[in-house]
This record gives C-alpha cells, sequence and structure tokens, in this order.
C-alpha cells in the first residue's frame, strides 16, 4: 500500500513537471511573438535601431536563430548601421551558408559602403543558385557602373534584358554603358525604350534634350 503511495506520489510530480514545463514553453512562445510583434511596430515608425534591440532577447535565447540574424540585418542596414548589419548577415551565412536571403541582404550594406568588389562577390554567388535572380542581376549592375566596368556592364545589360525585356531600370543601365562606350546613338534608341515604359524618366528626358 505504501509503494502505490510512492508511485502516486511520483506521477503527481511528473504530471506538476510537465505542467510547469509546458507553462514555461507558452510563456516563452508569448514573449517571442510580443518581441517580433513591437520590432515590426517600430520600423512601421522608423524607429529601426529599437526595432533590433525588440528581438535582441530572442538572440540570446536561441543563438542560432536564422530569421532573426536576417532581421537584425535588415534593420540594422535600415539604421545605416553597416558594420552591425553585415555581421548579422555574416552570422546567418554560417548558420545557413545556401541562403539566398542572406547574400543578398549583405550586398546591401556593403553598397551602401561603397565596397563594390566584396558586394560583387555575393551577388554571384546568388547568381551562381539562382541565374536570372532580379535582385541580384540589378544590383550587380550597380557594382559594375561604379567600378566603371563598361563593357562588362553593356554585355551583362544585353543578356539580363531577354529575360526582363519590359524592365526600364535594366535599360537604363544598357543606356548608360553604351553612352560611357561612345556609342550615343544607341544609347538614344535605348533612352527612348526607358521612356515608352516610364514616361516620366528625368534621367532619359534630360539625355534625349541633348
Amino acid at each position: 500500500m505504501q509503494h502505490l503511495n510512492i508511485d502516486g506520489e511520483k506521477m503527481k510530480a511528473k504530471v506538476i513537471l510537465s505542467l510547469m514545463a509546458s507553462f514555461l514553453i507558452s510563456n516563452a512562445c508569448f514573449a517571442n511573438n510580443d518581441a517580433w510583434q513591437r520590432s515590426y511596430t517600430l520600423e512601421a515608425a522608423g524607429q529601426y535601431i529599437a526595432a533590433a534591440e525588440a528581438i535582441e532577447p530572442i538572440l540570446k535565447q536561441t543563438p542560432s536563430n536564422e530569421f532573426a540574424e536576417l532581421r537584425s540585418g535588415w534593420l540594422h542596414y535600415l539604421a545605416a548601421n553597416y558594420s552591425r548589419s553585415i555581421s548579422h548577415y555574416q552570422t546567418a551565412l554560417k548558420i545557413n551558408n545556401l541562403s539566398i536571403d542572406a547574400m543578398l541582404g549583405i550586398s546591401l550594406p556593403l553598397m551602401a559602403q561603397s565596397r563594390w568588389r566584396e558586394a560583387s562577390r555575393y551577388l554571384n554567388d546568388v547568381i551562381k543558385q539562382s541565374k536570372w535572380n532580379y535582385y541580384a542581376h540589378t544590383r550587380l549592375m550597380t557594382c559594375e557602373e561604379n567600378m566603371k566596368k563598361w563593357q562588362e556592364l553593356k554585355k551583362h545589360t544585353e543578356e539580363v534584358l531577354l529575360r526582363y525585356p519590359s524592365d526600364a531600370t535594366v535599360l537604363v543601365y544598357m543606356a548608360r554603358a553604351q553612352a560611357k562606350t561612345n556609342e550615343g546613338e544607341k544609347a538614344k534608341e535605348t533612352y527612348k525604350k526607358v521612356l515608352q515604359r516610364y514616361p516620366t524618366h528625368l534621367e532619359a528626358t534630360k539625355f534625349l534634350a541633348k
């Protein structure tokens, strides 16, 4: 009889511990949800550092939280805190070295610091995985332009335009490259195509008015 009482007490203790664990997990989930919500609200208000700080407890609780690293990288980029942004994106890449999100993300603070060659490396890594990724190609065009790789840029735009024939941005880069490689007449024709897609485009209008 005493043996049965001991077993019963052990069972009660297990049930209580299980309920306590469930309660703590539930509270942690609610706390995390509150943190995410607070972060998004602060971001919408333009308070980017505060938005990043809102999810710092999540990073401390789960150091390998890939999404928290990606979001922190984005928020610090918006706050022009580029070194912190790069650090978070690098951590995200250590967690998942195939992450296109992280490769595209890290290109932004690098480009903001005029680190064109480094940004190009990450963007080319994206293209190796996702051959015609629009964001990777257009950002790479920005890098090529700033490194004054005009012939490379011109060829690049020709290839991408075959895949995105309606895109005005690619046409603008093409026209710039043509103008820089002494193909003024071709640049005019390309800017005319830009205006077909974007009738109020200031750069195209100014070039054609020369």
